[in-house]
């Protein structure tokens, strides 16, 4: 049986709906991508900044709290003072991080890049996204095949898309997941 690779990454960076004090309603906020680093005496602080897009009020996503500066890889400390948009992106799509701080984390439109399946034949694919991702596998085949829910859910029935491990209508990508498909 072949393999496909699909890559899941997301077309944006995920928004956090947050109670903003300035507008004084639930706000979408935006990922400024912008690091605050804070050091008082031997321990720092680190903050992802987020941005109210109405009013540009901001909220700070804590990052890593009272470690000692030592503790922190150079490279890593690097990026923060630097604002680096690979560092701020992979702490942006932390789904742990953001639960840890009781943030409400808003998925952005995923993008699927792979090759479709050839009708016809059983294939096995592999689904990869860049990270642990709260998304149900079976809306990510839907948006991969373009089918409707319908479709998806005759050919599920049919037998002829099964998941490795688990229901392909209940389970969540997380950080991958091994589906055997026959269009």
């Amino acid at each position: 049986m072949d393999e496909i690779i699909w890559n899941i990454d997301c077309a944006t960076l995920p928004t956090v709906t947050r109670h903003c004090k300035k507008c004084g309603k639930l706000r979408a906020f935006e990922c400024s991508g912008c690091f605050r680093v804070n050091a008082q005496k031997r321990l720092m602080d680190v903050w992802l900044i987020y941005k109210c897009p109405e009013c540009d009020d901001t909220w700070n996503l804590p990052v890593l709290s009272r470690v000692s500066p030592q503790a922190v890889p150079a490279a890593l400390l690097a990026g923060f003072h630097r604002n680096d948009a690979a560092l701020a992106r992979r702490y942006a799509l932390d789904g742990e991080l953001m639960r840890r701080s009781g943030a409400a984390l808003d998925m952005p439109e995923l993008r699927v890049t792979g090759v479709t399946p050839p009708a016809g034949q059983r294939v096995t694919m592999a689904l990869t996204p860049e990270c642990a991702l709260p998304v149900r596998v079976a809306a990510v085949l839907r948006m991969g095949l373009r089918l409707s829910r319908s479709e998806f859910e005759r050919l599920v029935a049919d037998g002829r898309i099964r998941a490795h491990g688990g229901d392909v209508l209940r389970m969540k990508l997380g950080s991958g997941a091994r589906v055997d498909v026959e269009l």
